[in-house]
């Protein structure tokens, strides 16, 4: 069994891909920032944070949001998967 602590930023994180699917911007911008917020630790958080940059970047149009998030993760997550793709 995983544990829920463990299991639940994955929920978060698989249900903002969905909702990014279906064009809900606004609802998978809240579940990535929750998962980089409750989650920090998790092994998905980094992933949550580049996805969290990338749809600012687009639905927001906000142009450094990559950037900021590129630096958020290589500061905070350097080994990652994540790292590895910015």
């Amino acid at each position: 069994m995983i544990p829920a602590p463990a299991f639940l930023p994955l929920l978060d994180l698989g249900q903002a891909l969905v909702g990014l699917r279906r064009g809900r911007f606004d609802e998978a911008l809240a579940l990535l920032e929750g998962v980089v917020a409750r989650h920090p630790e998790s092994v998905f958080a980094p992933e949550a944070l580049w996805w969290l940059g990338a749809v600012q970047q687009v639905a927001k149009r906000d142009r450094e949001a990559l950037a900021r998030t590129r630096r958020m993760i290589l500061e905070s997550y350097p080994n990652s998967a994540a790292a590895l793709r910015v």
